[in-house]
């Protein structure tokens, strides 16, 4: 016998010939049946012929383990041309899968006699004969309309069920609405009620809390939902993200964009003005050509930059490059830890660094430069202005209050005051006399004391500075 194997995946693209006019049991057809059966083991299975001649019956298959096979038979090859099959997996009253495909029978040089009865063919493969119908239990059972018809037969002990699923008929169009009815009579109106509408002061405040949810659910509604006036086209729209303006975007969830080309790209950003940019999350730059990239930064004015986390930047072209920087003013940079610029053209680089007035810079750690050209490049320096003024002071006003050092280190007290000469050409001893300024906490006590003292005596000059 000549065998055909077919997986399921190729019914439907594969035509394969059965034989030719009048051959019977020669070809058998191999359906692969094992991933529909290992997932539904249960499930029955059925197959409907068309023949090239127009007859539709079903044929019966045979199960070897995950395979169903079909035997060709006479009344499969009654006429030469192109057939149709469907194969059909059932379980209880759910069609599982129905594969479609179609087979070739060959025209003979020689076909005689009459042909055979399909239905016949298959009750004799089936194990039945028409007198066995007698004792044989059919039922029927409706299908859903788009479903194909379905024969199963089934054997209990010897005894054959025979069960065909009819598929509904397809609804109807819908009918044409009928005429509405006449009115009813008016009822009469029911008792006058006397209402007191005066509300206590509870219901007042109830009445107006009411109202004003009430109002609030209603603007929810308005602006739950993206807000777009003159964005800019081709960008990503951000969640719930609010754009006004000419040209501008909004791409981060909630963030805000107005104004001319300004941008908006982190969550919960607002950048406003001309042209700014607030990209760090949580950032707000507004102005112009302002920039706030770092998380929690502010950058307002013209040109100015806060790029780092939590850093400030206003004025015009300032800078504020470091956690927790600020810069505030015209060309000033604040580019360190926790520093602070302002002025005009000032820089604080060092960690925790304070630089103010024009053109200071305070480059050492806790340095602070003040004043105009100043440096602090030391750590926990001051600028070179302030130590000769608080020298100066020292030298002068030494005779009224050296008494007052009697609780300072008393190793200060040579090192402020043993061989001074003047105020410049100092080396390696004022930089003794800044540690101790900077380190010894008691020093600013009495030195805050010697300016009142030196005050009183006339004794700061402005060329003490």
């Amino acid at each position: 016998m000549r065998l055909i194997e077919i997986p399921l995946s190729e019914i439907e693209r594969q035509s394969f010939c059965i034989g030719f006019e009048g051959e019977q049991n020669h070809t058998g057809i191999v359906f692969h049946c094992g991933e529909i059966l290992a997932d539904h083991p249960a499930a029955s299975f059925t197959m409907a012929v068309r023949s090239p001649h127009g007859d539709l019956y079903p044929v019966s298959l045979s199960r070897e383990g995950d395979d169903l096979v079909w035997i060709i038979s006479a009344s499969d090859c009654v006429s030469s041309g192109l057939g149709q099959y469907q194969l059909t997996f059932v379980e209880g009253q759910e069609v599982i899968k129905s594969f479609i495909g179609s087979f070739i029978v060959m025209a003979s040089i020689v076909a005689t006699g009459n042909p055979p009865s399909p239905m016949a063919d298959w009750l004799q493969r089936a194990g039945l004969t028409l007198g066995s119908f007698e004792s044989m239990t059919a039922r029927a059972e409706t299908l859903a309309y788009d479903l194909p018809a379905t024969a199963i037969l089934t054997d209990a002990e010897g005894h054959k069920v025979l069960c065909f699923g009819i598929p509904a008929g397809q609804p109807g169009p819908q009918g044409e609405r009928g005429p509405r009815g006449e009115t009813g009579p008016q009822g009469e109106p029911g008792p006058a009620v006397d209402v007191d509408d005066t509300l206590s002061v509870e219901g007042a405040a109830a009445d107006a809390k009411a109202t004003g949810e009430k109002k609030a659910d209603r603007l929810d509604t308005v602006l739950d939902s993206t807000l777009s006036r003159g964005r800019k086209s081709d960008t990503a729209v951000g969640k719930d993200s609010f754009a006004f303006g000419d040209n501008v975007t909004a791409s981060g969830q909630l963030s805000s964009a107005k104004g001319d080309g300004s941008t908006a790209s982190g969550i919960c950003d607002t950048a406003e003005g001309y042209r700014t940019v607030a990209s760090g999350g949580y950032s707000h730059a507004e102005g112009s050509l302002t920039t706030a990239s770092g998380m929690y930064s502010h950058a307002e004015g013209s040109d100015t930059k806060a790029t780092n986390t939590y850093a400030h930047a206003e004025g015009k072209n300032t800078e504020a490059t470091a956690s927790a920087s600020h810069a505030e003013g015209i060309g000033c940079k604040a580019t360190n830890y926790n520093s602070h610029a302002e002025g005009s053209s000032t820089t604080a680089s060092g960690s925790c660094s304070h630089s103010e007035g024009s053109g200071t810079r305070a480059s050492g750690n806790y340095a602070h430069a003040e004043g105009a050209g100043t440096t602090a490049s030391g750590d926990y320096s001051l600028d070179m202005n302030q130590i000769k003024m608080i020298h100066y002071a020292m030298y002068l006003g030494r005779d009224f209050f050296v008494q007052d050092f009697e609780d300072c280190d008393s190793d200060a007290i040579p090192v402020l005051f043993d061989g001074y000469e003047g105020i410049s050409g100092w080396t390696d001893k004022h930089k003794e006399i800044d540690h101790i300024l900077n380190k010894t906490a008691a020093l600013s006590k009495y030195l805050h004391r010697a300016m009142l003292i030196l005050d009183m005596h006339g004794k700061i000059k402005d060329s003490a500075v």
